[in-house]
């Protein structure tokens, strides 16, 4: 069996492998915490775990790390939390004195769930994970919206006539498409713009569904 320790942080996370009578295997593995976070980890571990059954050990950090245990689980991997004083014991144990790493800080939570099988594992709260998805895709929307809007301001010469707020607006849009029928442009960029004002109506309904979505889901769990 093949323990894997993760130090997770906001924009990386370390991982440690260590076989099962705790020595480390494999070089540590600094990932990015993107959308590639998953598949990193998993090409890694089987480069090293030889087909032996894997499990995840991460610091209880969840804020930002149960996106990391989610994608985990869902890849039918098993994810084990381990407490953050639990994982500060054993790497005073095991560290040497005075060490301070994020390698160390994994290999610690890897020793904890060795020591201690009986760590809870992971499970994903459904209501949790359906909220997660809709507000996750709200967000891109809403950059969606923006750069579009941005670049509407940037082709049209409106960086002073208009916020982006403004220009998420209908009336707006109205008043751009009448300056455009006015303004001497290239057909290729007539026809960019033309598209943009088209699109971001459709972008402000479907934020204003997932609106109405994300506020009749947290209502269901009141």
């Amino acid at each position: 069996m093949v323990t894997v320790g993760i130090d997770p942080h906001k924009r990386v996370h370390v991982a440690v492998a260590v076989d099962v009578r705790g020595n480390r295997i494999g070089k540590p593995l600094t990932v990015r915490n993107d959308g590639r976070l998953i598949i990193a980890l998993l090409t890694w571990i089987r480069s090293i775990a030889d087909g032996t059954s894997v499990t995840w050990a991460v610091e209880d950090g969840r804020g930002f790390a149960r996106r990391l245990a989610d994608g985990l689980l869902l890849a039918g991997q098993e994810v084990v939390w381990v407490p953050s004083r639990l994982a500060a014991a054993h790497r005073k144990l095991h560290a040497a004195t005075g060490s301070k790493s994020d390698a160390i800080d994994a290999v610690a939570a890897a020793y904890a769930v060795i020591a201690t099988p009986d760590l809870a594992r992971h499970r994903i709260d459904e209501r949790i994970r359906e909220l997660r998805a809709l507000t996750d895709y709200r967000c891109d929307l809403v950059k969606r919206r923006t750069m579009m809007i941005n670049q509407l301001k940037a082709h049209s010469h409106l960086w002073l006539d208009y916020t982006p707020g403004d220009l998420a607006r209908a009336k707006a849009l109205v008043l751009l498409t009448a300056r455009l029928q006015t303004t001497q442009v290239g057909t290729h960029v007539r026809h960019v713009l033309t598209e943009m004002i088209t699109e971001v109506p459709q972008v402000n309904q479907r934020i204003h569904d997932l609106d109405a979505m994300i506020k009749g889901h947290c209502q269901v769990g009141d």
